[in-house]
């Protein structure tokens, strides 16, 4: 007698399986709870091999794109720790679902620091290349990542890059994940450049008028971004890092406050705007017009403006004046979320996750 077995029934065997997901940016019929790698590469080879579909994730603090709708959650939460903390070679490596915060607790006690502000974890903050006041001089997560353990969408786990900035060779495959959103494959454990921490820090708001000298002085900021609001107020905001002697002769007629000053949050339709570097205050005035936004913020030095828009009625008209990609980063929009599609994302696809069972509909390439 012939009896059948429910695909989820064969999953519960290779891993933890819990109730899925029913949120505005995910919607999932079970999610499961790997403990180790091997767990996430038979969860993952098991999909492939039966065709269904995953959404890996671990906070879901940060989701970005439209609404994903998938059979199976990979839910990163459980590999959760911080591996290694060099201070001679100021690396760090950790699993994909530790959180920032408590990476920065654990760089804190070495007198170290992750040069971001992203709010989630580890997997998250790279697989969204996501951009921080930081970026104006440490650059995005795909310059402070070194390499990483990934697993691809057909099961395999892959290791590449290095713990240190002295290599060079080979397909820096992480690379390509870094920014696909979980779409191309997953990262599992990532190895980061980490920096010593400045004794104190120091913030300053002020006019905008003062960027460029700001930019120039003999005390470089770490941080850097200009603030526009629809109304037409205008405001600068930067942060400083160093020794207190240092700090205390800074010259400038920013106001200032001890501590780390945030860019504010933004709420709402979210869309980010790709600038060119060194423009993104005046991309983000322009933007803010085409778009008709509320807010907007260019993170100077790092090419990237975001801002919350009312709606998104103007975004395919933004894009045509603009003539430069501009995406929906969060919000319902009917429309095209990316506005551009390189012909390389399909190979990369093809190569990296040949069945299309991640993130399915996050990209429309014509592909899974």
């Amino acid at each position: 007698m012939l009896v059948f077995v429910d695909w989820s029934d064969d999953l519960a065997r290779l891993v933890e399986v819990r109730d899925g997901l029913n949120v505005s940016w995910a919607k999932t019929e079970v999610n499961v709870y790997p403990e180790d790698y091997g767990q996430v590469a038979s969860v993952l080879g098991f999909a492939s091999a039966n065709n269904l579909s995953v959404y890996p994730f671990c906070m879901g603090t940060n989701p970005v794109g439209p609404t994903v709708k998938a059979k199976i959650g990979l839910v990163f939460s459980r590999l959760n720790s911080v591996l290694e903390v060099s201070p001679e070679n100021l690396y760090v490596s950790a699993q994909s679902g530790c959180p920032l915060t408590s990476l920065s607790a654990e760089l804190d006690k070495r007198g170290l620091y992750l040069p971001t502000d992203y709010t989630g974890s580890m997997g998250g903050w790279a697989s969204t290349n996501a951009v921080s006041a930081y970026s104006t001089w440490y650059g995005m997560p795909r310059e402070l990542v070194l390499g990483a353990k990934i697993c691809t969408g057909d099961g395999v786990l892959v290791s590449s890059g290095s713990k240190t900035t002295k290599f060079s060779s080979g397909y820096k495959v992480w690379k390509s994940l870094i920014g696909s959103l979980g779409w191309l494959g997953v990262f599992v454990e990532l190895y980061c450049r980490v920096y010593p921490k400045p004794e104190v820090f120091v913030s300053g708001v002020g006019d905008t008028s003062l960027l460029n000298t700001l930019l120039r002085g003999a005390l470089r900021p770490l941080c850097v971004w200009v603030v526009f609001e629809a109304g037409g107020r205008e405001a600068l905001g930067a942060v400083f890092g160093g020794y207190a002697s240092a700090l205390k002769r800074i010259n400038t007629s920013l106001r200032l406050s001890e501590g780390i000053l945030k860019p504010p949050t933004l709420e709402g339709n979210i869309v980010t705007v790709a600038s060119k570097k060194g423009l993104e205050s005046e991309y983000a005035k322009r933007a803010l017009s085409a778009l008709k936004g509320d807010v907007a913020i260019a993170y100077v030095g790092s090419g990237v403006v975001r801002l919350s828009v009312k709606d998104f009625s103007y975004v395919e008209k933004a894009r045509r004046l603009l003539g430069v990609p501009i995406i929906v980063e969060r919000g319902d929009y009917n429309g095209d979320y990316w506005g551009y599609h390189p012909a390389v994302l399909k190979k990369l696809k093809q190569a990296l996750d040949p069945k299309g069972v991640l993130s399915p509909g996050k990209f429309c390439l014509g592909h899974p």
